[in-house]
């Protein structure tokens, strides 16, 4: 490696890598990504590309056997939280840690996909840390909520609960998809009887949350399930994808 490249990567703030697969009709691949030289780091955004992206069903986990990050939704569900903005803090991932994208086609062709992750290597990962340490502020805590559902042809205001954690968390954004038309789909949202989203077309929830978050970010009660409403106008099932950024109290 020449002394150019390595004084490049000595002061790099990001740690952007990547990968492509084919993944063919009805198949199962793996996209999986180690630190620089195998140490920590951490991602606060992920970026992917490709075609038949609603076909695509994603988990992200870490290969540890235990930790998932996301549970199974479309990936285009991903692609829409991530598109304009990053998540809060970091997800750090420890040393000798891999991330694992676990890509599953549902569709009846073969999609090419690629996957990227936007975010620090360990120094610099390090140092965002220690910006919030500075200002006594603790580092941002991410939890996910997310759940994938198949909505019956006509049917009006079905309840889905989605399970929350066991402590509280404040909700700032919240990406959705299907795999048919927007416009087939009318959302509400609710907890402990108290309305948090009337009731609004699917991509009206994406355009509200593409670029900013939620005015004043919502607090979510422990163990308290999350309920969405679903309605599908369309003459046909509709699998529906939800994820929720939220962060840990």
């Amino acid at each position: 490696m020449n002394t150019q490249l390595e004084n490049l990567l000595e002061v790099a703030e990001y740690y952007t890598p990547s990968e492509t697969v084919d993944i063919p009709a009805g198949e199962t691949k793996i996209i999986e990504f180690a630190g620089l030289n195998s140490q920590r780091y951490g991602f606060n955004r992920i970026l992917v590309g490709g075609t038949g992206l609603s076909k695509i069903y994603c988990t992200v986990k870490k290969n540890n056997g235990r930790d998932t990050i996301i549970p199974r939704i479309q990936l285009e569900t991903l692609k829409k939280l991530f598109l304009e903005r990053s998540i809060e803090g970091a997800i750090g991932i420890a040393k000798g840690t891999n991330v694992q994208f676990v890509l599953e086609n549902t569709g009846v062709a073969t999609q090419k996909v690629n996957v990227e992750l936007i975010g620090y290597d360990t120094e610099h990962l390090i140092r965002k840390i220690q910006a919030y340490e500075s200002k006594n502020l603790p580092f941002p805590a991410v939890e996910f909520i997310t759940t994938q559902i198949t909505v019956p042809a006509n049917t009006e205001q079905l309840r889905v609960d989605i399970s929350m954690p066991e402590y509280e968390t404040r909700l700032y954004r919240i990406a959705m998809s299907n795999d048919q038309q927007d416009e087939d789909i009318l959302v509400s949202m609710m907890q402990n009887r108290t309305l948090i989203k009337d009731e609004v077309f699917l991509n009206q929830i994406n355009e509200e949350f593409a670029n900013m978050r939620i005015i004043l970010p919502r607090t979510l009660k422990a163990r308290d399930p999350f309920e969405i409403y679903l309605s599908n106008l369309s003459g046909n099932p509709v699998n529906v994808s939800f994820l929720g950024e939220t962060y840990r109290i």
